[in-house]
């Protein structure tokens, strides 16, 4: 068995296009989520080499494993080369996945089978190739080989959580997985609606074409993410008195967490948008990303103004409902990613663990 290990810095997305054919051979792996897709990391490597500051302090690198002449795995990178020299600011110098500081809810190497012979020798060769730093595998889920990997090797490890649903066979077994106050909740939501003489609807589309469709739906979220970040702009504002160099790096930070979920509602070809409206008025949304049965949640948002109705929890609700009721069974689970809001768990969500694992110095026991 002959492994060998290339590994290619990356200036544009236009040089993705030499790994395309073959990466979206591996990303149809089992394990493989819609964040190991060609097409979103596509949309990474874009919004990454869009900001000066990134360019400057970091390479976006491709690692190749090839064995017996078959490219078996790649791995995006973040190469931080530098970083500001201020604990609370910036990334630290280290190697990441390239996803960090994104939208990227689950990060991993890119394989359609795994193979614990191609992680040692991949990140042995990415350590030797970047001495000394850090290799940061982060969002790692539980239940893939690259986590089973690092917890075999005893990386150092910090846990974060997920929450998901595995949609039963029935609406009936799906209902009684739900506490009684949330079924209230729910009907609760509809008979105020009615009560005020709103017509609720909610809609789901795979893929939107329409520019002002998504448009106005990013600016529900930009609207909703002002009011949730009051205090932190307060903060802001403060810290932008004293250091101009902190307000550009968080616009920056800001504009491309926030833009690639725009890109991606008009260029991914597996999006699925849920919309709800009162009286046609769209007062919030629910968007995410399908793959392998299931959908990925990336964004939900709301009007505030509509809160007292709970439309997107009522959305939420009938759009699961939706999903149980498909004959084709195309959708097995609804994925809510990262983050462990309180919605997630009255749905009937359960928690998944995330790793965020440190190789120190990139040092690996074989």
């Amino acid at each position: 068995m002959k492994m060998i290990f290339k590994y290619k810095i990356i200036k544009s997305s236009d040089e993705l296009k030499e790994y395309e054919s073959v990466w979206k051979k591996l990303e149809t792996g089992r394990e493989m989520t819609a964040f190991q897709s060609y097409d979103w990391n596509v949309l990474l490597v874009e919004q990454w080499l869009k900001f000066e500051y990134n360019r400057l302090l970091s390479n976006i690198c491709i690692a190749e494993v090839i064995e017996n002449d078959k490219t078996v795995m790649l791995i995006p990178l973040i190469v931080q080369k530098k970083s500001l020299g201020i604990k609370w600011l910036g990334r630290k110098k280290g190697i990441y996945f390239l996803g960090i500081e994104s939208w990227s809810d689950y990060m991993n190497a890119i394989y359609f089978e795994p193979n614990n012979l191609w992680f040692d020798f991949a990140f042995k060769e990415i350590a030797k190739q970047f001495p000394g730093l850090d290799i940061n595998l982060n969002c790692v889920r539980d239940d893939t080989a690259i986590s089973i990997w690092c917890a075999e090797k005893e990386f150092q490890d910090r846990l974060t959580t997920s929450v998901f649903i595995d949609l039963p066979e029935s609406v009936e077994a799906y209902n009684q997985k739900l506490s009684k106050s949330t079924r209230q909740n729910l009907r609760t939501a509809l008979n105020r609606m009615k009560k005020d003489n709103y017509e609720y609807e909610f809609s789901v589309y795979r893929n939107i074409e329409s520019d002002e469709i998504i448009n106005n739906l990013c600016d529900i979220h930009t609207k909703r993410t002002k009011v949730k970040n009051k205090k932190s702009k307060e903060k802001l504002d403060l810290l932008h008195y004293y250091s101009k160099i902190w307000h550009a790096c968080y616009v920056e930070w800001h504009d491309r967490k926030y833009d690639i979920i725009k890109n991606s509602m008009k260029r991914m070809n597996n999006s699925i948008f849920v919309i709800v409206k009162l009286n046609d008025v769209t007062v919030g949304y629910l968007y995410g990303l399908m793959d392998n049965r299931a959908i990925r949640v990336m964004q939900n948002c709301f009007k505030m103004e509509y809160a007292f109705y709970s439309p997107l929890f009522r959305g939420t609700y009938d759009f699961l409902i939706k999903q149980i009721q498909n004959e084709s069974k195309n959708v097995m689970q609804i994925d809510f990613t990262r983050g462990d809001e309180p919605y997630k768990y009255k749905l009937g969500g359960v928690e998944m663990q995330l790793h965020n694992y440190i190789i120190k110095d990139g040092k690996i026991e074989l």
